[in-house]
């Protein structure tokens, strides 16, 4: 694998990683409501905490991915043939999912996830920063349906790159992929309100809805290529 085609599958990853919007949607009514039953400063100091629990998911997962497929190159296997037209099917099918199931029916920003779900997680009471770290946590965990197999490619096309700092990679992951969170606490900092952010969202909708499964299935060609090319 190329070092142009891993920064190109990496640098598409971010982008999905960064365009989804269950976290995000979470985190802005997390702000709202904790920005109605505590002081401004409190909120900021509990928005950091959530921030901070999606960083470690992120972390667990590719932290996971890389040290399990290090394991197994290290130990005599290889990216094969099969593994990636394997990889690349299930990114064509993580494209069409999302174009069709990501959001639901309707104008708004409804998702995927159950309704009984959905409300739990706005209904929850955070009172102190490791609550806002828990939630941060698991925020993401509905959506593994749609990051899991990126963090797999992402690892592989990392491993495939020597010259590549896997500990700088994987920290610029964690980082890039809260600039969405870090976006709308600014956002509601500057006087922002919950309407205004969801208005916001509804209007870039149809923009995900389509450029997200573009980036999966650009992946999922240069995949195809790469294991023609192998094979």
């Amino acid at each position: 694998m190329s070092v142009l085609l891993s920064v190109i599958i990496l640098v598409l990853i971010v982008f999905i990683l960064d365009s989804l919007q269950l976290v995000p949607g979470i985190f802005s009514i997390f702000y709202h409501s904790a920005l109605g039953k505590n002081t401004r400063n409190k909120t900021d100091d509990l928005s950091l905490g959530f921030i901070f629990g999606t960083e470690i998911f992120v972390a667990i997962f590719f932290a996971t991915m890389y040290s399990v497929f290090s394991f197994i190159f290290l130990n005599g296997g290889s990216c094969n043939q099969i593994l990636l037209f394997i990889l690349a099917g299930i990114l064509f099918a993580e494209g069409l999912a999302f174009l069709l199931f990501y959001y639901r029916r309707g104008k708004g920003t409804a998702l995927f996830i159950p309704r009984s779900i959905a409300k739990n997680i706005s209904n929850k009471t955070i009172k102190t920063r490791s609550d806002a770290i828990l939630l941060g946590l698991f925020a993401g965990v509905p959506e593994l349906l749609f990051t899991l197999p990126l963090y797999i490619v992402a690892t592989i096309a990392l491993l495939n790159v020597p010259n590549f700092s896997a500990c700088l990679v994987i920290i610029s992951y964690i980082l890039l992929t809260t600039i969405p969170l870090f976006i709308i606490r600014t956002a509601y900092r500057a006087g922002r309100n919950l309407a205004e952010i969801e208005r916001f969202r509804i209007k870039i909708k149809p923009f995900i809805r389509i450029l997200i499964p573009l980036a999966y299935f650009a992946i999922a060609s240069i995949i195809i290529q790469i294991g023609l090319a192998n094979g």
